[in-house]
């Protein structure tokens, strides 16, 4: 897979899923404390839609990427132990 030039990168701490029988709709947001205020401040960055299908992929590839970050943290724990 190659990356187009105009590919963009976006930061996102704050996630929304909705559904209805043929669709999933994932929104990427940001969230954060504006100015100092107690209010804070959610701006939807990114909104993906998929078929049932493509967002089980993505459960799929999310478990396994997971598992594996998981996995390699566990290990280099106990290689750390005397």
């Amino acid at each position: 897979m190659q990356l187009g030039g105009n590919a963009i990168a976006l930061y996102a701490n704050f996630f929304r899923v909705g559904h209805n029988a043929s669709e999933f709709v994932l929104e990427f947001c940001q969230s954060y404390q504006e100015g100092g205020e107690e209010r804070d401040s959610t701006h939807i960055v990114a909104r993906i839609v998929l078929t049932p299908a493509g967002a089980s992929e993505l459960h799929a590839l999310l478990g396994d990427s997971l598992d594996q970050l998981l996995g390699q943290r566990a290990l280099s724990t106990q290689n750390n132990r005397y």
